[in-house]
């Protein structure tokens, strides 16, 4: 079996790590189990986050073109357009779910 956790610094870790530390003894988080299910859930998160990123990445590489040409510019399409116009939407949607 392969080792899924390294050792970690937690002097390093600092203030994360007590709050860690707080928020799972407050919470009564003691069982592997328990502990378990809650890294599962961050986890989970970690990979819609890095989806949402990768997803981000392809709409600007996209749209790339547009930003850099100049909207006088006769090579600019109605798909160059569209992939700008998804970027400004993917941008306003992090923009949204940062500030909630």
């Amino acid at each position: 079996m392969d080792k899924h956790y390294a050792e970690r610094d937690i002097v390093k870790q600092g203030q994360v790590y007590v709050d860690h530390v707080s928020a799972m003894t407050g919470e009564g988080l003691h069982e592997k189990s328990d502990i378990a299910a809650e890294l599962a859930h961050r986890d989970i998160e970690i990979q819609k986050l890095q989806q949402r990123n990768k997803a981000l990445g392809a709409a600007f590489t996209a749209a790339k073109g547009y930003i850099d040409a100049s909207p006088c510019d006769p090579d600019i399409n109605n798909e160059q357009i569209e992939a700008y116009q998804k970027y400004q939407e993917a941008l306003a949607q992090l923009d949204k779910e940062g500030n909630q």
